[in-house]
Formats: C-alpha cells, sequence, structure tokens
C-alpha cells in the first residue's frame, strides 16, 4: 500500500525525539535506490533508511547498516552534509514531501544551511538536496520536462505539484463521502479517508498505534483503524515497516511460501497417520475371534459367513478364516509400530516447520541463504549447484572482553556449537518459544549477560511485543537431540530471567 501524509507525520513525531540536535556521522549506499545516514547522539547510534523504490518508497529507522555501494549523489551528500547537525524535521503541510534541515560549520561562510528533501511519490519517488536558497545542488533522481517541473542541479526547487486543500475537522462538514475527503484534501490514503468520514473523528486527536492488517491484502497505518483480518500491533512505525517489508517482498517470497507449503503437507499428513493409527487401535479383537473359533468345537472344514456376529469370507473354510485373522493382528500390530514412529517424526517436522515460520522475520539475508541450504539438502529446493560467495555465516558483536556470537538456522548452529562453543561459555535462548542459539565467551559480566539475553529477545517471535522469558546455562550443560531435523537441544541447570527491551 502507498504511505500517506498522516503516516509520514506520525514518523516525524518519532524521528524529532530520537534524531534532532544528532551529528551525522556516516551515509552509507544501501542499493541503487537507497541510502542510509548514520546518526550520533548521547552516546547512541540512529541508522535513517530512505528507499525510493517506486514499489516501496518509505522511510524508516534501522538496526544497522549492511550495505555500502557508492554514486555520484552520495558523494555529493558526503561532501555537503557529513558532520552537519540535524536541526529540524519539518512535513509541507501533510502532503508526502518531507524536510530535514541541517546545520554544518563552514571555516569561510560560518554556519551553512542545507536541506535533504524526501518526496514519497510512488514512482517519481526522490531525494533531492537543496542549498539556504532551495537551489538544487543534487537529486539520487534527476528529471528534465520543459512543460512541468525539472530537478536538475542548480535550478530551483519547486513543490511536488497538487490541487488539494489542507485538511481542518470543519472540512468535515463540507465532504458527502470519504471520496470525496480523500480527492480533495491532503494526507488522506482511502482507508484512512473512510475512517476518518465514517466516525467523524480529528486525525490529530487520534493516539499512534502502529497496527498491521493481514486480509486478502496486507494494509498498515500509523493508527488502528479497526479493519478486517489478522491485526499486528506494533510500538513504532519503523518496527512495522519492517515487518511490512518482509511480508510483501518479493525475492524471498518463495522461502516463506515454501514454508507454509511444506507444514500444510505434514499437517495432512499427521491427520492421515491419526486417521490410520484410529482404524488399526483394535487389532487385538482378530486374535480373540480367532482363539474363539478354535475353542467353539465347529468343524473348522465348514464355510461360515459369520461368527458370533463378525463377518467372515464363506468362500474361505473355518479354518482359513482363523489363520487370516491371526494375520491380520500381526499385520495390524506391526502397522501400529510404524504408525507410531511416522507419527512422532511427522511431529517434529511440522514442529521444525512451525518454528521457522514462527521466527522467519526475525532472519537477515545471510540467514536466508543458509535457511536455504539446509532446504536443499532437505531436497525441497533443487538448483543447480552455484559457486557460494564467501560471507559471515552468523552474528558477531564484539562486546567488552567478549564476543556474543547469534545463530537463527540449524546450519549455523551445527557450526558454532561444533567449533566455537566451549563447555564453560553461556548458552541463550527465549524459554517456550523458537529462537536463535545465543552464545555469549568471554568474561560474564552483568553488562555482557545483559546483552546476550537481549539477543536471544530480539532474534524470536517475541521481539514484536518486546519482552518474554530467557533461559541460560552454561554450554556443557546444553546437549543436541540427535536424529530430529533442525537444531533442538535440552539443557538442564539453566536461570529463567524476565527481559524487557
Amino acid at each position: 500500500m502507498a504511505i500517506d501524509g498522516y503516516f509520514l507525520s506520525a514518523q516525524i513525531d518519532e524521528f524529532k525525539k530520537l534524531l534532532l540536535n544528532s551529528k551525522l556521522r556516516k551515509i552509507n549506499g544501501e542499493s541503487s535506490n537507497s541510502l542510509s545516514l548514520e546518526f550520533f547522539s548521547f552516546g547512541k547510534n540512529h541508522y535513517l533508511l530512505f528507499d525510493v523504490s517506486s514499489n516501496s518508497a518509505h522511510m524508516r529507522l534501522i538496526s544497522d547498516t549492511k550495505k555500502n555501494e557508492n554514486s555520484n549523489f552520495l558523494d555529493v551528500l558526503k561532501k555537503e552534509i557529513l558532520n552537519a547537525t540535524l536541526t529540524d524535521i519539518k512535513q509541507h503541510k501533510k502532503d508526502r514531501i518531507i524536510f530535514f534541515e541541517f546545520l554544518k560549520s563552514d571555516p569561510f561562510l560560518g554556519l551553512v544551511k542545507k536541506t535533504l528533501i524526501f518526496e514519497v511519490m510512488g514512482r517519481n519517488s526522490n531525494l533531492i538536496l537543496v542549498d539556504d536558497k532551495h537551489v538544487i545542488i543534487d537529486a539520487i533522481k534527476k528529471k528534465f520536462n520543459e512543460d512541468k517541473r525539472s530537478i536538475l542541479p542548480n535550478i530551483k526547487y519547486e513543490l511536488y505539484p497538487t490541487l488539494k486543500e489542507t485538511f481542518t475537522f470543519d472540512c468535515l462538514k463540507k465532504v458527502n463521502s470519504p471520496k470525496e475527503l480523500f480527492y480533495n484534501y491532503i494526507g488522506f490514503s482511502t482507508e484512512f479517508a473512510e475512517f476518518i468520514y465514517n466516525n467523524k473523528l480529528n486525525p490529530e486527536d487520534l493516539k499512534l498505534e502502529p497496527t498491521l492488517y493481514i486480509d486478502k491484502k496486507i494494509s498498515f497505518h500509523a493508527y488502528d483503524l479497526n479493519l478486517k483480518g489478522e491485526k499486528i500491533s506494533f510500538l513504532d512505525t519503523s518496527s512495522l515497516l519492517k515487518h511490512y517489508y518482509e511480508l510483501t517482498t518479493k525475492s524471498d517470497d518463495f522461502l516463506i511460501k515454501l514454508l507454509h507449503k511444506e507444514e500444510k503437507r505434514l499437517s495432512q499428513k499427521l491427520s492421515n497417520l491419526n486417521t490410520e493409527l484410529l482404524k488399526n487401535q483394535d487389532f487385538e479383537q482378530y486374535k480373540k475371534i480367532a482363539d474363539r473359533i478354535y475353542m467353539s468345537g465347529l468343524d473348522l472344514k465348514k464355510h461360515y459367513s459369520e461368527f458370533d456376529s463378525f463377518k467372515l469370507n464363506d468362500k474361505l473354510s473355518l479354518n482359513e478364516n482363523a489363520q487370516k485373522l491371526y494375520n491380520d493382528y500381526k499385520r495390524l500390530k506391526n502397522s501400529l509400530d510404524f504408525l507410531n514412529r511416522e507419527i512422532d517424526e511427522t511431529k517434529e517436522k511440522l514442529t521444525y516447520f512451525s518454528d521457522l515460520i514462527l521466527n522467519y522475520n526475525t532472519f537477515n539475508n545471510d540467514d536466508l541463504e543458509d535457511l536455504k541450504i539446509e532446504l536443499k539438502e532437505l531436497g525441497l529446493i533443487k538448483e543447480r549447484k552455484q559457486k557460494e560467495k564467501p560471507r559471515k555465516k552468523y552474528l558477531t558483536y564484539m562486546l567488552d572482553n567478549a564476543t556474543c556470537i547469534v545463530g537463527k538456522t540449524a546450519k549455523q548452529n551445527e557450526e558454532i556449537f561444533s567449533t566455537l562453543a566451549k563447555g564453560e561459555d553461556l548458552w541463550f535462548h527465549v524459554k517456550d518459544y523458537p529462537g536463535a542459539h545465543v552464545i555469549l565467551k568471554g568474561e560474564k559480566t552483568e553488562e555482557n549477560i545483559n546483552f546476550a539475553l537481549k539477543q536471544a529477545l530480539i532474534n524470536s517471535p517475541l521481539n514484536k511485543i518486546r519482552k518474554g522469558f530467557v533461559d541460560y546455562t552454561k554450554v556443557k550443560f546444553v546437549k543436541k537431540i540427535t536424529k530430529r531435523v533442525g537444531f533442538y537441544v535440552t539443557h538442564k541447570n539453566s536461570k529463567t530471567v524476565f527481559v524487557s527491551l
């Protein structure tokens, strides 16, 4: 869905609390259509991502930057605003145009003002740097148009044209439908216009409740609009957008679909096995009936259609029917053992795929690559063998005289436990939920343990509610469950701690 002006307004309020008066210390190229600004303030780093892709234009805070792609625009930004201070974030009315104002000290000119303008306009989205007189210095997308506005260096910046008016609560009296509200006033998406019009509410009075809705389509808003479908609430707009784009990103769509497909197949298999198990539960009756036939004193050479209300095959003698019943007893008894083994194995596989689905949104690109390898080894992905690029297999954090290692996939955890984890190291995992296995090596200070505890929570489904219980113990008390798909362990002598982010 497209981001509306009121969503951007809510984002600005969030960003101001964290970023105002921060120093811009690094600028990274995330891709050809996105970049991130690294701000530093009060001992903390904050990364602000801008994406101008036609189908996913947005801005949000991210936890870290991973790439550094070069471009001419990136070089200009580094020259003009690197080490500048962010003094203000403004929105043009409630339009999808945001101004990030910077001040930088120049040895000859003194304090110099530059503004980075983010236009969130679908395929026309852009990042434009202007000087204090609003003359364009450069833009990530340059455009020339004889009839309409151009985006080129050294020309005056003009606002994106619109005929829409600024909305106030009194304007509700002038409109007769949500459609009129959407087409005549700045800042509204169609769903938000319907909500405001039908409930006669003032948008300025709404409480921030970033909410994602999953129904026939996936949509989101800065406020809870009580839409149909599954509803997921978030603490901030950045967490919401991260979740939304992970759900809707096409590049790894096939992975989550594959996991759901396998989960569905295993669920159906388990149902069929349980049905078969119920049908075979009465295997003892066949032996009992055969025993009674031999104790009945009847002529075993004769043919009967039934015995004690139990139907027999009248083409067989009574003796042949009794032998058939003994064979059925043995076959069904053996099949029960097989069915129980199959049911246990299917349950374990189903747990493995269900856990992957539940924890999927904590996976980064490296984790997804490892997941693909796991699924290939299980025979679920068939691809031509390609030379793998060298890459970091798992997350590693350097702490104060310690190292924290986070393994999210079975492949990562096999490597961590076989080559890195030692008996006296500490192991962490969320209690009663799927999640990453976290290892703490080195000094076990309170600060280092708290960091590892939070990593276990962050890299689990509990990161959505930002709180939960985490178990931890020494690695020597952790034992992998063998002959089970995935990476599952048992542990003892553990402590359980309530963690809040």
